[in-house]
């Protein structure tokens, strides 16, 4: 698996794991955790991805009301707007300056449940473009989803998610779809989790990424 460094939060930088790519150009995936998560808990993913790839694993800045983090401030009410991760996006954005991660590498957002909403957040209100975004049991928050031509998605969710139900992701992966993004929707026996039957449909969409070098959009959309 690698080396990896666990730091603190120092300042505005979030605490996190970070293990490098190990190879010039090989990717980067950030994996992001869910509410009452923490830097430690998406690594139980990280196999799914392959073993030259970087990792890093954000702490979000917030405390959650049952312990662990979240990345909305304050107790969730409802299913949030886009507009409510904003200042994640910006805590997400100072630690990607801080990481010494080259000019032009192509990088991904993975992340699970309330994750993966900041992670298709981020479509909208980063100032870089990710090259893919992995979805695991999340959903689609409130906001403009349009204008999303390039965006490629894999959403892996569970049948039986007594969270996000299904029915909601699968209008949610249509939106996505009909607002011109690439998106392969996943469907497993599981409750609010991956599951083994998505996690291998990961490693068969994985090698069909195209994973060009991707940098900073010219302003946010």
């Amino acid at each position: 698996m690698g080396e990896v460094h666990w730091r603190a939060q120092q300042g505005q930088v979030l605490a996190h794991g970070y293990r490098a790519p190990r190879a010039p150009g090989a990717p980067l995936a950030v994996l992001l955790h869910g509410l009452s998560g923490d830097e430690r808990s998406m690594w139980a993913l990280a196999h799914a991805l392959p073993s030259g790839w970087g990792i890093l694993t954000p702490r979000a800045p917030y405390p959650a009301p049952e312990g662990g983090f979240s990345w909305l401030e304050g107790e969730p009410i409802g299913w949030q707007e886009v507009r409510h991760f904003a200042p994640a996006v910006g805590a997400l954005e100072r630690l990607l300056d801080a990481l010494p991660l080259g000019a032009g590498r192509p990088w991904l957002l993975m992340g699970f449940s309330q994750g993966a909403a900041l992670a298709l957040s981020y479509r909208l209100l980063g100032a870089r473009r990710p090259a893919a975004w992995i979805v695991a049991a999340g959903y689609l928050p409130r906001g403009p989803w349009q204008g999303l031509q390039g965006m490629q998605v894999f959403w892996g969710h569970g049948i039986h998610d007594e969270r996000i139900p299904i029915a909601r992701a699968r209008v949610e992966a249509a939106r996505l779809r009909d607002a011109g993004a690439q998106v392969e929707l996943c469907q497993a026996p599981v409750g609010h989790k991956l599951g083994m039957d998505c996690l291998k449909g990961l490693r068969g969409w994985l090698p069909r990424l195209k994973l060009v070098p991707t940098g900073r959009v010219q302003a946010r959309e």
